[in-house]
């Protein structure tokens, strides 16, 4: 189920302990306005009860922050691309270099069943 690049980790029905954790806060909410989006690679993606619910966990700076995620699918793949982008408001500056977990959710158009999920950051 997951890709072989050993890029990120797929699990299954593992959403509800994550979100159990008190660390976790809320999902990030995509943010258009965020300059230069680019592709990231994912670190986890937690496929929900009813196989259409991902959850998507990523890494991002302090200045980056999450712009969109992308699912693209056919028979035999689902490929996850995260997004980030630019803080609007940044100017030039010296900045913390800090890594900020933060995660999503999205949904495939029909389940995931045995299909491979990749990172579409990777290609």
């Amino acid at each position: 189920m997951v890709d072989d690049c050993g890029v990120g980790r797929v699990t299954k029905d593992q959403a509800k302990k994550l979100l159990d954790g008190a660390s976790r806060g809320g999902p990030t909410t995509p943010d258009r306005s965020r300059r230069n989006p680019r592709p990231i690679s994912w670190d986890w993606i937690d496929i929900g009860p009813d196989d259409l619910t991902l959850r998507i966990e990523f890494l991002h700076g302090v200045v980056d922050g999450f712009h969109h995620v992308e699912v693209d699918e056919d028979d035999e793949n689902v490929r996850v691309t995260v997004f980030i982008g630019l803080d609007p408001d940044l100017r030039d500056g010296a900045y913390v270099a800090l890594g900020l977990t933060g995660w999503t959710i999205a949904k495939t158009a029909r389940p995931v069943g045995g299909r491979l999920i990749s990172d579409g950051a990777g290609s």
